[in-house]
């Protein structure tokens, strides 16, 4: 996980993401965890609603960081730049932005 980051230098635009993703998901998926924790010790009367605040980390969570990252160049969100770059890669065709079209493996 943390052997793509890198120190020295500069990170290309889908480890950036990649950073980003985490540093989103990891907080929410730790109030989830509490949030669990908290349902087992709040009275039966509000159970469902902290089961409820819980589906909604873990839904949100997820969305926000594969459709909230902008792009460095252009500035838009790139959309679902984590689910392309495999299959696009696979058959020998870039990942870029589809506005501006810089490519994902450039650094920023």
């Amino acid at each position: 996980m943390f052997r793509e980051w890198k120190i020295e230098g500069r990170m290309t635009i889908i480890q950036r993401y990649r950073r980003y993703a985490q540093s989103i998901v990891i907080p929410c998926y730790l109030v989830a965890l509490l949030l669990v924790i908290a349902c087992v010790f709040v009275h039966a009367q509000f159970q469902q609603l902290v089961l409820a605040s819980f589906a909604a980390v873990l839904i949100i969570a997820p969305f926000i960081a594969i459709t909230g990252f902008a792009c460095p160049r252009c500035g838009k969100p790139m959309g679902l730049i984590s689910k392309t770059p495999a299959s696009r890669r696979m058959i020998g065709r870039p990942v870029v932005c589809r506005h501006c079209g810089v490519d994902v493996e450039q650094p920023c």
